[in-house]
């Protein structure tokens, strides 16, 4: 996965934060840590990893199926031209804004779906705070109307401040 890390040292030599960068680090941050440049670089590297699409290399087949009128992900199929979803067979009901949110999530699985990307694509850039509870709501119900927990192969993770991804468990 395309995880942004980020290390923390005692040191701000040149040479302790080059041998940082080269062993795999995205950002090096010297202690003490200045809180203002510590939510910057962590916003910087969510930005940057929600740019970068990343398909689970290790799903099992017919993980992720994408047709033309339907999206299948282990026990979650959607119909799109119909609005429906299943999970195991048995239909759940979503509310239009739910359907389109969880279908923008499994659409991007494995990947950072911004909150500004929700905002723009299921409420069509409605005049909406990022960090409302709107938001934070319709997530918690699709989390539960559709179990999105491991036991079901998938898991909803929030990134705080900067949105939510669906990863395979």
């Amino acid at each position: 996965h395309a995880l942004p890390v980020m290390m923390f040292g005692a040191s701000d030599a040149e040479s302790d934060v080059a041998r940082c960068l080269m062993a795999g680090a995205d950002a090096y941050v010297p202690q003490p840590v200045r809180d203002g440049e510590l939510l910057a670089r962590i916003e910087a590297l969510g930005r940057r990893a929600a740019t970068q699409p990343v398909r689970p290399a290790t799903a099992p087949a017919g993980v992720l199926d994408d047709g033309p009128d339907q999206l299948v992900c282990g026990e979650f199929r959607f119909a799109v031209a119909e609005r429906q979803v299943w999970v195991k067979g048995m239909p759940v009901t979503l509310s239009p804004k739910e359907y389109a949110l969880a279908l923008l999530l499994f659409r991007n699985l494995g990947t950072l779906v911004t909150r500004r990307t929700m905002i723009d694509k299921v409420w069509r850039g409605a005049d909406m705070e990022e960090q409302s509870r709107t938001i934070d709501s319709h997530l918690s119900r699709i989390r539960n109307k559709l179990a999105l927990w491991p036991f079901n192969g998938v898991m909803l993770r929030t990134v705080y401040r900067l949105g939510s991804r669906l990863d395979v468990a």
